[in-house]
């Protein structure tokens, strides 16, 4: 996360909720950061930087996605806390204060949700009236 001569500074990623069968993942600058829990202490360049953290079902499946972008001082530290929501439908919280988990729909995840049930819908019908077309 540092280059060499740089001032650094570190940036703490506290997470809440992560004793349920979800992983959960972070990027700082879109590098992936092994966490640890409950907290995470990860050196980088003293400046602005860009922070995601997700939670990810099943090793494949993200939800509760977060971003966030946080200014470290040269010698200082950023404490960022992210709540990793209830449900996979739920929005994931992520602040510079302990955030509480959600049980909030996440519109982004019901609206994906729903599209993938009905284009699979629609496929399966599809393929239903072809196969009776080509058999009849």
């Amino acid at each position: 996360m540092t280059s060499g001569g740089m001032l650094q500074g570190q940036i703490i990623i506290h997470v809440t909720g992560a004793m349920t069968a979800a992983e959960v993942q972070a990027r700082i600058d879109g590098a992936r950061v092994d966490l640890s829990l409950p907290a995470t202490a990860v050196p980088v360049a003293a400046g602005r930087h860009e922070v995601e953290v997700e939670g990810l079902q099943g090793f494949v499946t993200p939800f509760g996605e977060t971003r966030m972008t946080v200014d470290v001082p040269a010698g200082g530290r950023v404490d960022i806390y992210y709540a990793l929501p209830r449900t996979t439908l739920s929005a994931g919280r992520l602040g510079t204060s302990p955030q509480a988990r959600s049980w909030g729909a996440d519109w982004r995840n019901i609206a994906i949700t729903f599209g993938g049930t009905l284009l699979l819908c629609c496929l399966c019908g599809g393929g239903v009236a072809l196969w009776e077309a080509l058999r009849g």
